[in-house]
């Protein structure tokens, strides 16, 4: 009998170790590391504050998915987001030459600071939409390029 439940309880702790094993594998698959490469800038001075953002909902939020504070380095960024989980994302992304932490605007809300949004997207009056920035996080790694206008 005891050597009965012993097998048991070995059997069942395999089991488990077996399980927390694959989850352990699919969890790994599932995240990226994401390149934004930034370029456009005038200068070194102040730096490049970047949104990424994981919906429509939070586009335009005020609190993104997630925030950052990048050094602008000869005049670009490069800089690697890792544990990303996949799914839809889009990057916005402007100089604060002035370490304000504002995008800094003329008359009639015109930005005074170069900005940009991931695909290079652009709208006649205001910023675009989600849809227009957006892209697909669906492999171990993704880079993309955004050019500060």
């Amino acid at each position: 009998m005891k050597k009965k439940v012993i097998t048991v309880i070995v059997f069942w702790m395999i089991l488990a170790c077996g399980c927390l094993y694959a989850t352990a594998g699919e969890a790994g698959s599932q995240t990226a590391s994401l390149v934004i490469c930034i370029d456009g800038f005038d200068s070194d001075q102040g730096s490049a504050r970047v949104a990424l953002v994981n919906s429509k909902a939070n586009f335009n939020a005020a609190i993104p998915y997630k925030g950052f504070i990048f050094p602008i380095r000869d005049q670009r960024v490069v800089e690697t987001i890792v544990g990303l989980p996949y799914g839809e994302y889009a990057v916005k992304v402007y100089h604060d030459e002035n370490n304000n932490q504002l995008l800094d605007t003329r008359m009639f809300e015109i930005p005074a600071e170069r900005y940009g949004f991931s695909n290079n997207a652009r709208a006649p009056f205001g910023p675009p939409g989600f849809d227009a920035a957006a892209f697909k996080v669906n492999s171990p790694q993704k880079e993309i390029i955004i050019t500060v206008q």
